[in-house]
């Protein structure tokens, strides 16, 4: 590994010579991969050793870059984090030495660099690189300056301010250092850099220069980042604002609050096998795993995704001859009329009461044998139970295939499944093509329209805004979260880059953001439609993780997360537009009286949440006005930055969905004290979007 780690050191030395080789790597990765995923592949690090650096297979083979990876990514996991990478690279100190090119040198008594005589340059390149070597020369421009590196009790100083500043500001208490390295490492990389830690320090802290001197903050970098790698590790930054906790509390206050927390996490636990008790009385007499044996032992292999839907379609049949009264909400009163007990759970036992009482099907229409397949069908997970939402994906399976007008013709078709065939009398005619390309051919088209580049800033706050909101509802681990959205973004990708010439991380690219995120928030309701209420979540680069438990105050039933998690990026939206602008495009807030808002002035207040959201460049245009009867508006948009992703998020049946400018206004309507709904309509081809906004009725008065 060490033989690697040096090769790789000097083909990037080469390929970047005029850039701190400690954080060389990083500029290199980011050129191949822009998306802000912090992970890295294999076909990643294959187009940065042919491509970027140029590195032939006669000096280096696919065999032995093969061999690399596998010895990098250890645990399988087909991806590595760059904090992994970065060590990796670390083990190359000390082994390789790296000259900067003779044509400039750095002069320390000024802390400048200027140009030899026999460089030829041009004179941009000097200014060019005279910006790049504020991370290499930060020692030498510290002792140009005279300032001594800050000693032990300075650094804890500098740490007291900082987590001072970081509590009045973020108020997120033991996480807030956490948070802070999260909205600084842009990259999502787990390596913080001078520039970043400096944005950090400045703008989300918003420590001054009389605070914190600019050659102190300095001083202060040299001291955490000890080996002059470049960067510093997310638990190196957690260390240094932390490191005054254990110092400033008394032994016996120590020793309580570690008693408080054993208490808590033993409550916790407690919590959790009792969770998995009710769970464990609620689950099948047989498991579905050893189901599955038995059935491929008999001859039968797993069940693909066509005779899943036909499966869908035969149980469909069964349930509208049941409750013919609205097939399409059949399986919810099914469901619930099963679960007796309001578990959330359907058991195998309880399928096959539905089944042979409810239904009345007989052995001879439906051997056990298929009913096992049916059941296995549902408990993809092999949980040995089911839950509501996984009962529903299943009906869904059999949309487009089975229509209640069809009902009346009885034909006789083959139920498919893998390596049997049996004739079932059913009332529908089945398709032949498979879910997955149903949907894909009811996708909208993906296409080029003639928009403008959205803000950084906007869209940057749009993506975080998103992000901060699903961890705090606590549905999931954040770190299983970001692997899952990462691997959704790589399946849909190469299906979106072949219609669309995007890059990757461009997020002012409206047709990349459309695209990311879908899959952000394909993500987050992916995750919420499974939320737990206690899991373990890693919260570092070192491997600590905590037992997370959902809190009474957030939504215990996963399917209120979605509006929670609408309405808490709403809120925030609006806060950061009140912030932001004020004179003609702040929305007004009516002042707080007996006195009910005016339409009029709602209106206005709609209008300018459109204007900032227009302002951005989030829409080519937008236009608001008042519906006729009076009680909301119409917001028009045409080729907003999430016209196509929010199509599919509602083809999908995805909540929440990406409707930000929905977000914001009803967010402003709740300000006001005005309760509201939207309704959404895609027009003219797919090309413009319709928001209908209806205040409830008695909240506003007309004029």
């Amino acid at each position: 590994m060490t033989e690697f780690a040096v090769q790789f050191s000097r083909w990037v030395a080469a390929y970047l010579p005029d850039v701190h080789q400690g954080i060389a790597w990083v500029r290199v990765f980011n050129e191949v991969g822009k998306d802000n995923s912090g992970l890295l592949t294999f076909d990643q690090l294959k187009n940065v050793v042919r491509l970027k650096l140029k590195v032939s297979k006669q000096a280096f083979t696919d065999d032995e870059l093969k061999v690399l990876w596998c010895a990098l990514d250890e645990k399988d996991a087909d991806s590595i984090t760059q904090l992994d990478f970065g060590r990796f690279m670390k083990l190359a100190k000390g082994l390789f030495e790296h000259k900067a090119p003779k044509q400039f040198r750095h002069t320390s008594d000024v802390g400048e660099f200027h140009a030899h005589r026999d460089n030829t340059r041009s004179t941009r390149a000097v200014e060019e690189l005279k910006e790049r070597s504020n991370n290499t020369f930060l020692r030498q421009e510290v002792e140009a300056a005279g300032q001594a590196l800050p000693t032990s009790d300075e650094v804890k100083a500098l740490s007291r301010l900082f987590n001072t500043k970081m509590e009045a500001i973020l108020g997120a208490g033991a996480k807030g250092w956490n948070r802070l390295f999260k909205d600084v490492d842009v990259d999502c990389s787990g390596l913080m850099t001078y520039d970043e830690f400096e944005q950090g320090i400045r703008q989300r802290l918003k420590l001054s220069l009389d605070e914190v001197s600019a050659v102190s903050l300095k001083a202060l970098w040299c001291v955490l980042d000890g080996d002059d790698s470049g960067y510093i590790e997310q638990g190196e930054f957690q260390s240094f604002m932390q490191r005054e906790v254990e110092s400033t509390v008394t032994l016996d206050k120590r020793q309580q609050l570690l008693q408080n927390r054993a208490r808590n996490q033993f409550a916790q636990y407690e919590a959790y096998v009792e969770r998995e008790k009710l769970l464990d009385r609620h689950k099948s007499t047989v498991q579905t795993w050893k189901m599955r044996a038995e059935l491929e032992a008999a001859g039968h292999p797993p069940l693909n995704d066509d005779a899943k839907r036909d499966l869908a379609v035969v149980f469909c049949k069964w349930l509208a001859a049941h409750d013919p009264a609205d097939v399409t909400t059949a399986w919810l009163r099914l469901f619930r009329s099963v679960d007796s007990d309001s578990a959330g759970l359907l058991t195998y036992d309880e399928l096959q009461r539905v089944v042979r009482s409810k239904f009345g099907i007989t052995k001879k229409e439906f051997a056990e044998t298929q009913l096992k397949m049916l059941w296995c069908a549902i408990d993809e997970d092999d949980s040995d139970t089911v839950q509501l939402v996984e009962f529903g994906r299943f009906v869904k399976r059999a949309r487009g295939h089975f229509t209640r007008d069809e009902s009346s013709a009885t034909t006789p078709v083959a139920f498919r499944y893998a390596g049997m065939t049996r004739a079932v009398q059913i009332d529908v005619r089945v398709g032949s093509r498979a879910r997955e390309m149903i949907e894909a051919s009811m996708r909208p088209k993906i296409r080029a329209l003639p928009r403008r580049r959205l803000e950084q800033d906007f869209a940057v706050l749009l993506m975080r805004t998103s992000y901060a909101v699903a961890d705090e509802l606590d549905f999931m681990p954040m770190d299983e979260f970001q692997k899952e959205q990462f691997l959704f973004r790589q399946r849909e990708w190469d299906t979106y880059r072949e219609k669309l010439p995007v890059m990757q991380g461009d997020l002012t690219d409206p047709a990349y953001f459309d695209f990311i995120s879908f899959c952000q928030y394909a993500s987050i309701a992916s995750g919420m439609r499974r939320g737990r209420m206690i899991f373990e979540e890693l919260i570092d680069a070192n491997g600590t993780s905590v037992i997370v438990s959902r809190a009474p105050t957030l939504p215990q039933r996963n399917e209120l997360l979605p509006e929670a998690h609408s309405i808490r990026v709403g809120d925030r939206l609006l806060n950061w537009m009140l912030e932001r602008y004020d004179g003609v495009l702040r929305p007004v807030i009516p002042p707080t009286s007996s006195a009910l808002p005016r339409a009029p002035v709602l209106v206005e207040g709609c209008q300018r949440v459109a204007d900032i959201f227009t302002l951005n460049e989030f829409a080519l245009t937008s236009t608001v006005t008042p519906l006729a009867s009076g009680a909301g508006v119409a917001w028009t948009l045409v080729a907003p930055a999430t016209l196509w992703g929010a199509q599919v998020l509602q083809l999908r049946g995805d909540e929440p969905k990406n409707d930000f400018e929905v977000m914001a206004v009803l967010a402003y309507l709740r300000r006001c004290g005005v309760p509201a709904t939207s309704i959404t309509r895609f027009e003219k081809g797919g090309t413009q979007v319709t928001h209908e906004i209806r205040w409830a009725p008695g909240f506003v008065v007309a004029a």
